[in-house]
């Protein structure tokens, strides 16, 4: 399958070598912003921009293909050459974002027929001027004050529990969080058993990968092993005929993987890491938070106030999981949920000492008043979709693997067989005593699954002859009964283009 090849030679992906099929990609997206392509680390290449530069194939001729400077502060350079628009590339090029930046060498495997590497006129003098202090992309922000001006008694206690709910209690008020799977996890790894669940008939968003190969080159290979048997394990079975869940579990769990991965919160203004600010109030640490809206019904949008402030109260936001996923072709491409990938797009799990906070006001002299007391962190704010002081806010993985490529051991999936309990779509009618629970994420299956751990999250629900159907993505529950959901497959499916 032909595909374009980055091998890097300097900055923070020197000595790794990316793979894009192109059967997958059709345009890479060089920078530091998350929703890049080709995605850079954003302190260490600083000189790179937030989206640099882009390749694509050649409309006119799908053989070759076309460097562009995305009007970057410091440029693009190819073969020494700064970039003045658009411009042909070919195998064995070496690209470099910025003098003195990050470079690779442009490879198609493949190589077209005839893809002879045009002779390109080397420059006389250095590739680029050098200036000492030559400006980076980033631009510093002002992060908040710390002053404070809080009265000496607290304020007065709340009290509250969650009493006795049915299941529809829980489906009806918490579907949009159900992200928030199986407790918290902040800042540490639960214990993953991959399960694979079966049901008899037949993420939240989803988010799609792609190995390296300086990661190595033999997991991909285990990973397609693990597709070929499955395809012929399919092949060989009688089409109407249904499989034994363990089978299934023989047939296409080499194809399934445990993920771990840490991320932060940054700034898109380049400011750095993003913290949730606390104080000590009447010698216990306090969480502050800031109201930033309303809500249709009136009820006020509460988001932590942030700050850059590292000092030993404050917590980052941020945290460090597991999941699961599994392998949707033989190239390495693994499908997971968006909150197991790219959890600052989701709900965030705050820490327990989150809860019992302060809502304040900041005056223009930068100190800060309490209005009223936070019992309980705000179960649905999104850090990236944070607009406190007009300022946007990214997520970095710190890291996100698959961690049979540093020789851990993952245990043997398992399987838990069951039923599509009740279907809840998108636009389900409001009247009647039983179409008062909708989903706000698509439509969402509801599962008679009620045994998973967590570290499940993105993993595979099959039906009785070995088909995907849904991707698992959270459970609930309140202390009597669970509950578990998982979304329909055409979501991840129209992800890949299918």
């Amino acid at each position: 399958m032909e595909r374009i090849v980055l091998k890097h030679l300097s900055g923070s992906k020197a000595n790794q070598v990316e793979e894009f099929p192109l059967n997958h990609v059709k345009e890479l997206v060089l920078g530091r912003d998350p929703s890049s392509t080709v995605k850079y680390d954003p302190d260490r290449d600083d000189l790179v921009g937030r989206q640099h530069a882009k390749i694509t194939q050649d409309p006119n001729d799908p053989s070759q293909f076309i460097v562009a400077d995305l009007n970057s502060r410091n440029g693009t350079f190819v073969n020494r050459q700064r970039l003045t628009g658009a411009t042909r590339i070919n195998p064995g090029d070496v690209v470099q974002l910025g003098p003195g930046g990050p470079e690779f060498v442009f490879e198609v495997e493949p190589r077209p027929a005839g893809s002879t590497k045009a002779t390109r006129v080397a420059s006389t003098g250095p590739m680029a001027p050098t200036m000492p202090g030559a400006p980076a992309t980033r631009v510093p922000g002002a992060p908040h004050q710390q002053q404070s001006a809080f009265p000496q008694t607290a304020p007065a206690p709340t009290s509250g529990g969650v009493g006795k709910a049915t299941v529809e209690r829980i489906v009806s008020q918490n579907v949009q969080q159900a992200k928030k799977s199986q407790g918290r996890t902040f800042m540490a790894v639960g214990a993953a058993v991959i399960v694979l669940i079966v049901v008899v008939i037949g993420g939240v968003g989803g988010f799609l990968l792609w190995r390296t190969r300086s990661q190595s080159a033999a997991e991909i290979g285990t990973l397609k092993k693990g597709l070929d048997e499955a395809k012929e394990a399919k092949a060989t079975e009688a089409a109407a005929a249904p499989m034994k869940a363990s089978d299934i579990a023989t047939n296409y769990g080499k194809a399934v993987v445990k993920i771990d991965a840490s991320w932060r919160l940054v700034s898109q203004l380049g400011s750095g890491l993003v913290y949730h600010q606390y104080i000590d109030y009447n010698g216990r640490p306090a969480a502050l938070y800031v109201k930033v809206g309303n809500y249709p019904d009136g009820r006020p949008i509460i988001e932590p106030f942030l700050t850059y402030n590292s000092n030993n109260r404050n917590v980052g936001i941020g945290g460090r999981h597991t999941g699961s996923g599994f392998a949707v072709s033989s190239d390495g491409f693994i499908l997971t949920n968006r909150h197991v990938a790219a959890a600052w797009e989701s709900a965030y799990q705050f820490p327990p000492s989150a809860d019992n906070g302060i809502l304040v006001t900041q005056t223009p002299d930068g100190k800060l008043t309490p209005l009223a007391p936070v019992p309980t962190a705000p179960a649905d704010w999104i850090p990236s979709q944070s607009k406190q002081d007009g300022i946007s806010y990214d997520g970095r993985n710190d890291h996100l693997d698959v961690p049979e490529t540093k020789g851990i051991e993952i245990p043997d999936p398992t399987v838990t067989v069951g039923n599509i309990g009740r279907i809840y779509r998108s636009s389900e009618g409001t009247s009647g005593a039983d179409k008062t629970t909708v989903s706000v994420i698509g439509d969402s299956y509801q599962l008679q699954i009620n045994t998973t751990g967590s570290g499940n999250s993105g993993g595979p629900v099959f039906d009785d002859r070995g088909r995907v159907i849904a991707i698992f993505y959270a459970g609930l529950s309140d202390g009597r009964a669970a509950v578990t959901f998982a979304v329909p497959i055409r979501y991840g499916r129209e992800l890949m283009g299918k």
